[in-house]
């Protein structure tokens, strides 16, 4: 399709998630806690630190929605059960099955990505990083073990198929590199720049997948294996510009993160997100109290990119319109606070600029590496050249 034709997603669309957004904000504004607080993050770091398993079970969990920036408990079991919801009604060829992004891999990607975190955290030992003081003299209070869950070791099984010697080597290699590098660049190079964690995150992903795919390469014992779908009975082809794809496609977008990519699933991230906020506010966003407004930003960022990039979609086309959930948006609202303009304007610089720069990054990607590498690269440029131009302007630090 040339650039004169390239055609808008649904305007409709549009205006009912950005409605959706505007709603989600004021009602969350004034709901927190409504059911108690059972649970906060402060008190799930203390314990897990001092070596209470409950407690470093419940971080695992959390890491799930780590890339959506809410960390709660009940998110990251719903993301799991929703995925895997989604597996078997794909697995059935059901109507309601929705996007299948890893189809027949889920049990795989799921096996790496327990495998991964849970080496970093028992085996590796890397929990234990809440006992070492950081830059600032203090005790971390946030330790980046969800990084195998949403980097190498779901890429290599996508890139290389399933198989042991993948599953085993991408895990171990993603679970040992991936939470100190981003630990050392937060330390040494983020705080002394006053940017998010997110920047120092997305740079350690394409950091070690950079390393671990190269080396994978020499690996005798990689070796590609087929990927066999599940079946399909045929269906009429899917119309990207209706309203209907629109709003299935903004909600898949909240579950392609951990490599899910699916609606169902990401059904049950956001009823779970409302529990977490009703029950343990303290806990989302690291107990910050930020959510209302980075959903807000992810709401209005994801259909500003869908909306935008809709062609992209089509023929069983694929574009990272959730760039605007995992980057920019948020962490605006993270270094500004959360307000209603800087959630807008983090969302729409996500929302236009981070999708295409991925799409160039990645055509100067050797081939055989993932396009994860495009994709976290054009987030880390551009959550700092956001950050540094709205300091310019003059947005006030929160």
């Amino acid at each position: 399709m040339s650039d004169s034709s390239k055609k808008l997603g649904s305007p409709v669309g549009l205006a009912i998630m950005i409605a959706i957004g505007f709603a989600v904000y004021f009602v969350f504004e004034n709901t927190r806690g409504m059911l108690g607080e059972i649970l906060t993050y402060d008190g799930i770091v203390a314990a897990a630190a001092a070596g209470d398993f409950g407690s470093q079970f419940m971080w695992l969990l959390m890491n799930w929605t780590e890339p959506q920036f809410y960390a709660g408990v009940f998110t990251g079991i719903a993301i799991i059960v929703g995925a895997c919801v989604a597996y078997f009604l794909t697995k059935a060829d059901s109507d309601y099955s929705g996007f299948g992004n890893c189809n027949s891999l889920l049990p795989w990607i799921l096996a790496s990505q327990f495998l991964s975190a849970g080496l970093a955290i028992w085996v590796f030992g890397y929990i234990n990083l809440f006992n070492v003081p950081g830059a600032d003299g203090q005790n971390l209070t946030w330790i980046a073990t969800f990084l195998p869950i949403v980097s190498t070791p779901p890429a290599m099984l996508l890139t290389f198929g399933p198989s042991i010697p993948v599953l085993l080597t991408g895990s171990i290699l993603s679970g040992l590199l991936l939470p100190p590098t981003a630990t050392w660049i937060s330390q040494h190079v983020i705080i002394p720049l006053d940017m998010p964690f997110i920047v120092s995150n997305v740079m350690a992903m394409a950091i070690v997948t950079m390393l671990v795919f190269s080396a994978a390469y020499v690996m005798p014992w990689i070796k590609k294996t087929p990927i066999v779908l599940f079946p399909k009975k045929s269906r009429p082809a899917v119309d990207v510009y209706s309203t209907k794809f629109f709003i299935r496609r903004c909600l898949a977008d909240w579950t392609e993160p951990p490599f899910y990519g699916n609606e169902v699933a990401s059904v049950f991230l956001l009823v779970a997100i409302t529990l977490d906020w009703w029950l343990s506010p303290a806990v989302p966003v690291s107990g910050s109290g930020l959510l209302p407004a980075i959903m807000l930003s992810q709401f209005v960022g994801v259909a500003i990119a869908v909306f935008f990039y809709a062609h992209k979609y089509e023929n069983g086309g694929w574009y990272p319109t959730f760039m605007p959930i995992a980057s920019v948006g948020p962490a605006c609202v993270l270094v500004f606070g959360p307000s209603i303009p800087v959630a807008l304007f983090g969302a729409v610089v996500g929302a236009t600029v981070a999708p295409p720069m991925a799409e160039t990054l990645n055509k100067f990607l050797p081939e055989g590496f993932p396009p994860l590498v495009g994709i976290v690269s054009s987030m880390a440029v551009c959550a700092t050249v956001t950050i540094m131009t709205m300091r310019f302007i003059g947005f006030p630090p929160m």
